[in-house]
């Protein structure tokens, strides 16, 4: 009697009938070592600026320090603002009617990132923006709105350069100061804020250290909570943070690569059959076959990763 053959299997793992769970992405503890971090001009052109931009920007790439308080942290500093770097503050929408912080840490642009879902409705939260504090120290109040999480990933180019921006139009427009023996420095201050401090806004100021000092996401959170420790991140804003890394280092990879010089006219487009192995190579099917797969082929020439074959008889 004839019986189909089996090969046995053995599972490694439960089955499970929904879809997997991405891993967790642990947050470093709030560090007692000091971190410093350091900017490299090399950044510059994965976002638009010139090396004397970068340079300006960054004080001369001026290292930034990190380092634990020796009185800890109290529950109470979540409502303050505090210096992330040098140019750039974080925290809650309520600091922006502080006329006392804005005036002593010299706040000249405010960049309020507002939650926007459903822009029919008004709430105190999505209306974060210029008031009558700001209005009166002449502060630039300059919104970014978000429709939904997902949507980070496409603003934070749009976020990265109204900072910049804000940097480099208030050096312009105001005398420079000695800072280093290495050059110049500007005194513009931006302040970042959402609705707690620790979120949306959060979020920015990360994917702004990303892009300036290329910091991968573990330095980056680490770097963040000891500058503002109830900053927080969710996994999937943290995924967006690994996301945006990529880009900036593809953008770095191809602006930093030679330019490809296109000669119109020259040697004609290959045809299939010069494409399908090496030329001086003995002509090969499997060659052939694994060169090229498109939809556009002719039946018999298309590659086929599996092929059906007789049932095993025991």
């Amino acid at each position: 009697m004839e019986s189909r053959g089996i090969v046995s299997a053995t599972n490694t793992s439960p089955y499970v009938s929904t879809p997997p769970s991405e891993p967790t992405i642990i947050s470093p503890y709030r560090s007692e070592r000091e971190l410093s971090i350091l900017g490299h001009v090399e950044n510059a052109s994965a976002m638009d600026l010139t090396p004397e931009q970068y340079d300006l920007i960054t004080s001369n790439r001026k290292p930034h320090v990190a380092e634990a308080s020796e009185h800890g942290w109290d529950y109470s500093q979540r409502r303050r603002a505090h210096a992330i770097l040098d140019w750039l503050y974080l925290g809650p929408f309520t600091v922006l009617r502080d006329e006392k912080f804005l005036k002593e840490a010299g706040i000249t642009k405010i960049i309020p990132v507002r939650y926007t879902p459903d822009p029919s409705a008004r709430t105190i939260f999505n209306n974060i923006g210029a008031n009558a504090v700001t209005r009166s120290l002449g502060i630039t109040v300059d919104p970014i709105d978000i429709q939904s999480d997902l949507a980070f990933p496409g603003v934070f180019n749009e976020a990265i350069k109204k900072i910049n921006d804000g940097v480099l139009a208030h050096a312009a427009s105001h005398p420079f100061r000695q800072t280093t023996s290495d050059g110049l420095s500007h005194n513009a201050k931006i302040l970042v804020v959402c609705e707690t401090g620790n979120h949306r806004s959060a979020l920015i100021v990360a994917a702004y250290l990303t892009a300036m000092f290329n910091m991968p996401l573990q330095d980056t959170l680490l770097y963040l909570s000891t500058k503002r420790f109830s900053a927080d991140l969710d996994d999937v804003w943290k995924r967006h943070i690994i996301t945006w890394s990529e880009i900036l280092q593809a953008r770095r990879d191809v602006r930093g690569s030679p330019a490809i010089i296109n000669t119109s006219g020259g040697a004609n487009k290959r045809t299939l059959d010069e494409t399908s192995y090496d030329d001086g190579m003995p002509e090969n099917d499997n060659i052939r076959d694994t060169a090229m797969d498109t939809s556009d082929m002719p039946e018999d020439r298309r590659f086929v990763p599996f092929t059906d074959t007789e049932d095993m008889m025991l």
